[in-house]
């Protein structure tokens, strides 16, 4: 209902597009609370708490980790016990090539473990991910439509998207990398115990290097890919807008300004992924330095210490270390790597738990009762969506029921603030809405919203089949009750037409049949859902004359005992409705039958007359 065009545009908050980024709404008292911590160590926490449900095939992944890591352990032991037995000491070729082959065995093993992890986490993965993407879309769904009025459905979907694809990324390659990495840092640290203290001791010393040099580097990564994905965020806005505001651009042959302004907001994303990139690949040059010095140190201490005691320090022993040794960065490498990856996750999971931390301004109450029909009563109501800048102030009306009642006055008057207000996607900021004596806000909001028919003027539709378009208002409607809808709002014909009837694919927002069997359709789906109170907002007024006594007639079928408000443009199309109301300056300045209003000559009379007038110059100029 918030999605009528004309009015509702003019009467709701300004949207300003920002340079290169994202359409924003302003910030006032309807605006939704965010309650996000933007903190490493609170992002982490609650990501690890989707890790819970998974805890067997973590506990499973975890112990075949284990296993790996114990077998990559033993082969540097292996081989190191060969080279000094049976090669260096005493010379046995045949055992020595049974070692060898022991070692081979080890390593497939270790190989064979180590994909049994990867495959176990990638099951994990998707779940976490799965259920983390299921948690935020059904909370977006639980929103009130001032949050889709200050955010772009470009930004929502980057971070349903881009943003989740990052935690995958962390997700899918942090476990297994950091579980691995620490195993195998402990055992090496032990095997290297055992075999030689002074040699552990040039290891030991450029950890804290290491950990500083991670740590640095891990700050700004996390910062440069949250940029990175915010400047993606507004690369997917700006598409969106164009695709979806590709017949504007062509009115107003603005393609080559959309062409500019797509490739500042490309290049600002470009420019970001490169920032981040690099700074998350200096990384593993600096490692590797620092690693090659290590090496370079055991080497040469190591060959001192072998030259000058044999018999304590020999080839074999030199040949175990320096394998630990690089066994042992490697992990160091892993972990601090794993360090960037969970940054650029966080950041993402930082911006989908923005989302899942905003909370809904219009609640249903503990003690909410179901809808019941009968008058609506509108007593002394205010509303702003703006702080200072009033759309409706002191309106005061009661509609009996069954009755119609028409809504009219200039544009952005706020005609479709007040069906907005009926239907409880805003709450008033002062006054009340009752409905047979009870306040809207007192009623449970499913039944409240399952009571409303409504027909705007630019209809919604999804990428789907006529017939699941038109049920879904009334899942529990019957082919038949289908057809005869169909029938009453005069849209059977053309629908029998269609490629495949009922079973015709629709395409986004229905674009592939006409404005005015679009209109139809939409009345044969309130027809379907058979509400209590129906609503028609400007139904008629993008339609040409024929299918508008075609969509007249059916709206008269589709009126017949109920409570109905039509807001038009159109004063000839309200002529027979039980009440008119004249809003204009946020005030109901008049009030009556169409007899009534014009008798009295006021604002009302001379909008007629001015619509007569151009009316009778159109049909002149015609003539």
């Amino acid at each position: 209902m918030s999605s009528g065009k004309t009015e509702s545009e003019q009467s709701r908050p300004p949207m300003k597009r920002r340079p290169g980024g994202p359409v924003r709404g302003p910030r006032g008292p309807h605006n939704v609370t965010v309650e996000s911590a933007r903190d490493f160590r609170g992002a982490l926490k609650r990501l690890l708490a989707y890790f819970g449900t998974q805890k067997i095939f973590l506990a499973i992944s975890g112990f075949i980790v284990l296993i790996g890591v114990i077998l990559g352990v033993i082969g540097p032991a292996v081989l190191g016990n060969a080279i000094t037995n049976y090669l260096e000491r005493d010379f046995n070729l045949t055992l020595f090539m049974r070692q060898v082959f022991i070692l081979l065995a080890i390593y497939v093993s270790a190989w064979i473990a180590e994909v049994g992890s990867r495959v176990m986490l990638v099951k994990v993965s998707n779940n976490i991910i799965f259920n983390l993407r299921r948690n935020a879309f059904n909370h977006i769904q639980t929103l009130s439509m001032t949050y889709f009025d200050k955010e772009d459905v470009g930004e929502i979907m980057s971070r349903l998207t881009n943003d989740i694809e990052a935690i995958e990324g962390a997700v899918s390659n942090s476990f297994n990398e950091a579980l691995r990495g620490v195993f195998s840092i402990i055992g090496i640290l032990f095997a290297m115990v055992m075999l030689n203290i002074r040699l552990l001791l040039i290891v030991i010393a450029t950890v804290p290097i290491m950990v500083i040099i991670a740590a640095i580097i891990g700050m700004k990564v996390r910062a440069a890919f949250r940029i990175n994905q915010q400047k993606v965020g507004d690369l997917s806005t700006r598409i969106q807008e164009s695709v979806t505001g590709v017949k504007v651009i062509k009115t107003y042959g603005r393609e080559q300004e959309e062409i500019v302004g797509f490739e500042r907001v490309s290049e600002e994303a470009r420019d970001a992924g490169i920032r981040a990139e690099f700074v998350a690949h200096l990384f593993s040059p600096v490692m590797q330095f620092v690693s090659s010095c290590i090496l370079a140190m055991l080497v040469g201490i190591g060959g001192f210490l072998v030259l000058r005691n044999s018999a304590v320090f020999s080839v074999g022993l030199l040949t175990t270390f320096i394998m630990y040794s690089r066994n042992f960065i490697v992990p160091l490498q892993q972990i601090t790597g794993v360090y960037n990856i969970i940054q650029s996750g966080l950041a993402g999971a930082e911006r989908v738990f923005e989302i899942m931390d905003t909370r809904p301004v219009v609640i249903e109450g503990p003690n909410a009762i179901p809808f019941r029909q009968g008058d609506i009563t509108f007593s002394d109501v205010h509303f702003a969506y703006e702080k200072d800048k009033p759309v409706l102030k002191g309106i005061t009306f009661t509609v009996p029921l069954g009755h119609v009642t028409a809504i009219v006055g200039p544009t952005g008057a706020g005609k479709t603030t007040l069906i907005n207000l009926l239907g409880r996607f805003y709450d008033v900021d002062k006054g009340s809405i009752r409905i047979n004596g009870t306040d809207i806000r007192d009623m449970s909001i499913n039944t409240l919203r399952s009571s409303l028919g409504v027909v705007l003027q630019e209809p919604f539709f999804f990428a789907t089949t006529v017939r699941e378009n038109l049920l879904y208002g009334n899942q529990d409607a019957t082919e038949g009750q289908m057809f005869e809808a169909a029938k009453l709002a005069n849209a059977s014909h053309f629908i029998s037409r269609l490629p495949k009837g009922y079973d015709t694919f629709l395409t986004e927002r229905g674009q592939n049949i006409s404005q005015g069997e679009r209109q139809l359709l939409a009345i044969t789906r309130a027809i379907l859902r058979n509400p209590s109170i129906l609503i028609l907002d400007e139904a008629t007024s993008n339609v040409d004359s024929l299918i508008e006594m075609q969509i007249q007639e059916a709206v008269l079928k589709l009126m017949k005992g109920r409570t109905s408000f039509i807001i038009a443009h159109r004063l000839s199309t309200i002529k027979n409705a039980d009440r008119i109301l004249v809003i204009h300056n946020h005030h109901i300045i008049e009030e009556g039958t169409y007899s009534e209003l014009i008798e009295k000559n006021g604002f009302y009379a001379n909008l007629q007359a001015m619509q007569q007038s151009q009316v009778n110059i159109t049909e002149d100029m015609v003539s």
